[in-house]
């Protein structure tokens, strides 16, 4: 399936999208659920190519503590950037959010383009990865409270704690050597 035009697909309230088997090559494409009345919205991706154009980006915003992310052996290729926002910011709340990936593969490959975010809530969301790549020349920036990423059979503990603890310790570190 193709959408050549710039994309915005609004979430009803409390949506479940589940799409397996499935190429979609689009231009800019923002999925979305601020315009819905609060309530758990569900995607689940199984066997899915997103396939941007060489200006396209691709956002999905989901803004409630209860909204889940999950993909399975599936891709997502957008040159100029991938943002994946599950923190339930809806009010203010910064709350809750899940994103698991699953042997998936995200590709940002324009050095000028945004990169990659991946962002449940610091405070609680929680973030999962298992034998997934997250590449782009622009860097790729994952933040939630709870995060696990797997590569090859070996864990590494990326939550928000872990991460303020090491750079805590490499600021004491410069500090020592000056």
């Amino acid at each position: 399936m193709a959408i050549e035009s710039p994309c915005l697909v609004e979430l009803a309230t409390a949506s479940a999208v589940r799409l397996h088997n499935v190429e979609l090559r689009t231009a800019i494409l923002n999925i979305d659920d601020r315009a819905a009345d609060a309530g758990g919205n569900r995607i689940h991706l199984q066997r899915v190519n997103f396939v941007g154009g060489a200006d396209a980006g691709l956002l999905i915003s989901l803004n409630d503590p209860a909204d889940t992310f999950r993909s399975e052996a599936s891709s997502f290729h957008y040159p100029q950037g991938i943002a994946l926002e599950v923190g339930g910011t809806r009010q203010d709340l910064n709350e809750g959010g899940t994103i698991t990936l699953v042997a998936s593969e995200l590709l940002a490959e324009d050095a000028g383009g945004v990169g990659i975010w991946l962002a449940a809530s610091e405070h609680d969301g929680s973030f999962e990865a298992v034998e997934t790549v997250a590449e782009s020349p622009a860097g790729v920036t994952v933040v939630a409270g709870s995060c696990r990423i797997q590569r090859h059979g070996q864990p590494i503990d990326c939550s928000t704690a872990t991460v303020a603890d090491d750079l805590a310790r490499q600021a004491q570190e410069a500090d020592d050597e000056n």
